[in-house]
C-alpha cells in the first residue's frame, strides 16, 4: 500500500461522511494532523526522489561496478570544520 492509497480513503470517507478530514484522523487514529503529515511527508519524499535522481544522472556508477566519487558534497553534509578553541580539563590540584 502507498500513502496516495490512505490519502484517498480518507478524503473518499470524509465526503461520503460529511466529516472534516481532520475529525475522521481524530476518530481514526487519535491525531487530528495525520492527514497533513501524511501529505507533508509524501511531499518530502517526491523532494528526495527528484533528488537522488538529480544526483544519479550526475554521478552514474562505472560499466564494471567499481564505485565512483560523486562530484560534490552530500546533501546538507558540510565538511567539519571546528574552529572552538580547545576544552582542557581542570587543573588537579
Amino acid at each position: 500500500m502507498d500513502a496516495n492509497t490512505i490519502i484517498s480513503e480518507i478524503e473518499q470517507y470524509s465526503a461520503a461522511s460529511g466529516l472534516k478530514a481532520s475529525t475522521v484522523c481524530q476518530r481514526a487514529f487519535g491525531n487530528a494532523r495525520y492527514l497533513n503529515r501524511l501529505n507533508s511527508r509524501l511531499e518530502r519524499l517526491n523532494e528526495e526522489l527528484e533528488r537522488f535522481r538529480l544526483f544519479a544522472a550526475n554521478n552514474p556508477p562505472n560499466a564494471d561496478g567499481v564505485r565512483t566519487q560523486p562530484d560534490h558534497q552530500p546533501f546538507n553534509q558540510e565538511p567539519s570544520h571546528d574552529t572552538s578553541p580547545a576544552k582542557t580539563a581542570p587543573d588537579a590540584a
